[in-house]
């Protein structure tokens, strides 16, 4: 951030704020972390003369941390084609100094307001950038304007001295860069669950030594994470995401429509894969869903049909083990690193051919014994389309919700009394 130019500091901002949804610092997400704290900062909602433009605020910093560990920060990886500060000057370190150094204050001037603005020169230096149109080399009297942003660091304001942080001082040799360091692990933080697989963090800071003078920040790791608690949880258990849908009931929300004793349940299906750590909740009897939180606790399972598990937003790897990027897996018969030798596969067909006792509206099709896994209904069409008016359904004590059914493909177990599907 340091020496930056007004436009780069405008673009920043506008980046910061559309596109990694970092709030400005009087929202009310902030207050948590900027506590008295009356200082504007590079997320001011108006930037001013009261802004200090060279800092982030504890809020910022926060928003901005949790959006590069989420991994969202890739597209930093890339190399840029250009260097545009870098121009014609074939000695890197001008590239690495203060913007001051490669742009001068018209040049700045002309970023700000067009390449007709000058510096204005009967003006304070340094603490204002202070511009005026020029008119075939005369003064076109609309007299000097402002956006209240100080000079760039490093630009020239009179001879032997620079600006730094808004004030013209005398230009003393750079101090050393210092380059950070990580220090040592924390220790490891309390497990996200009690039982079926949670996870704990632990963190390091880019303190040995913080990075000074231009030094680069720390490289790799700042946060890791480990399976915690993966004991499986006691039988008649309320499902991880059930259980953190159910904290929002009673809570409408003020959305019109929604009774204020409103219940709300996971929603699974019709949900993007990128999705899926976040926390969807639809209202109960209801096809009505929301997205109630930006993402689910640590340890959550991904979805209803697999192992893995969101860990800090993201679907990571796990087994059925509950270890995060384990390759154990359940068998065909639900058995945790089985080898199916404990059940046995069933299959059928039901369609005219084979049933003579078919009727109009509901069929029985099959009864599914309790404790049945990995079950895999298909319904076809007729001309093999998805043009089809028949309907799968369940019986009301299955746990199955036909929301499920009717996508035609149905993995699940059956941990309570067997159940009927009809068509």
């Amino acid at each position: 951030m340091t020496g930056m130019p007004i436009c780069q500091l405008t673009a920043v901002l506008v980046t910061a704020y559309y596109r990694l949804n970092i709030p400005h610092d009087d929202d009310s997400k902030c207050q948590q972390y900027m506590g008295s704290e009356k200082v504007q900062f590079v997320m001011s909602r108006m930037l001013d003369h009261n802004t200090f433009p060279w800092s982030w605020s504890k809020c910022s910093r926060h928003y901005l941390t949790e959006y590069l560990d989420a991994g969202y920060g890739d597209c930093l990886r890339k190399q840029p084609k250009a260097n545009y500060r870098r121009h014609s000057e074939p000695n890197d370190q001008l590239a690495l100094g203060p913007a001051g150094q490669t742009y001068d204050a018209t040049q700045q001037c002309k970023l700000v307001f067009g390449d007709e603005f000058e510096i204005c020169s009967y003006m304070p230096t340094c603490k204002r950038l202070w511009c005026s149109r020029r008119c075939n080399g005369t003064d076109c009297s609309e007299g000097c304007r402002t956006q209240h942003m100080p000079w760039a660091d490093g630009t020239t304001c009179a001879p032997g001295r620079w600006c730094q942080r808004g004030e013209c001082v005398s230009r003393t040799p750079r101090p050393d860069t210092v380059h950070g360091g990580w220090g040592q692990w924390g220790e490891w933080g309390q497990c996200s669950r009690s039982c079926g697989g949670g996870i704990r963090r632990s963190e390091r800071g880019c303190n040995a030594p913080v990075p000074s003078n231009g030094g680069t920040y720390c490289l790799g790791q700042r946060v890791r994470y480990e399976s915690c608690n993966r004991q499986e949880c006691p039988k008649g258990s309320v499902d991880f995401r059930e259980a953190q849908c159910a904290t929002f009931n009673g809570n409408n929300f003020n959305i019109q429509g929604l009774p204020s004793d409103v219940q709300w349940v996971p929603k699974y299906t019709g949900i993007k894969s990128k999705d899926r750590c976040k926390l969807f909740c639809r209202v109960a009897d209801s096809s009505a869903y929301y997205l109630l939180k930006e993402r689910v606790v640590d340890g959550t399972t991904c979805t209803p049909d697999t192992d893995d598990m969101c860990v800090n937003g993201i679907c990571e790897p796990a087994g059925c083990d509950h270890i995060l990027h384990s390759d154990v897996h359940a068998d065909q018969c639900g058995v945790c690193g089985g080898d199916n030798s404990t059940c046995h596969v069933i299959k059928g067909y039901f369609d005219k051919s084979t049933q003579k006792n078919i009727h109009y509206g509901y069929n029985r099709v099959v009864r599914v014994p309790a404790g049945a896994t990995r079950l895999d209904v298909r319904q076809k069409s007729n001309d093999h389309t998805s043009k089809d008016d028949n309907y799968l359904g369940t019986c009301s004590s299955c746990g199955l919700t036909t929301d499920r059914l009717s996508r035609g493909i149905l993995f699940t177990e059956l941990l309570g009394e067997a159940c009927f599907v009809e068509a």
